[in-house]
């Protein structure tokens, strides 16, 4: 995971203004929001937020003037597959989907989640599809550092059940 994450900051310094990433999260942080779900993190997605509380890239459509526009940054990150802070994950999904737990917002709409329980310390990343039940939601990604090495690969185009 330290390799991708060294490839996410080349990728952040080489897309510059484009690239919109958070301060590392601590890890006390990680823990509270680990007990307020009352879940467990998977090891490639805390290693991202020890690096990252959350990011994103807006896609290359934007001029400079407009990702410089703070009135316009909701509606870029809105329309862009962003990794959420951890101060939306702890949200989560309530009692709807206790062990499924939001780690992206799409530009569709919709969410990309993780499970819990973990296996090996991992979980395969998911599409929470709003028209499908969790039984039919099916795996994007193995895990998260696979999905990440495809958003930075795809400067934050990943694939998604929508598209």
């Amino acid at each position: 995971m330290k390799t991708t994450i060294n490839l996410l900051k080349a990728k952040i310094a080489a897309i510059g203004e484009r690239a919109f990433f958070n301060p590392p999260a601590t890890e006390d942080t990680i823990k509270d929001v680990e007990e307020r779900l009352k879940i467990t993190f998977p090891v490639s997605l805390r290693t991202f937020y020890l690096a990252f509380n959350g990011g994103f890239f807006a896609d290359d459509s934007w001029t400079p003037d407009e990702l410089k526009d703070a009135v316009l940054f909701e509606t870029i990150q809105w329309n862009s597959n962003n990794i959420l802070p951890l101060e939306d994950v702890k949200l989560g999904f309530g009692s709807r989907y206790p062990d499924c737990v939001p780690v992206i917002h799409t530009h569709t709409q919709e969410f990309l989640v993780f499970v819990n329980p973990l296996k090996d310390g991992e979980s395969a990343v998911y599409d929470a599809f709003h028209e499908f039940t969790p039984d039919q939601w099916g795996a994007l990604y193995d895990n998260f550092e696979e999905l990440l090495m495809d958003y930075i690969e795809k400067e934050g185009n990943i694939k998604t059940i929508a598209v």
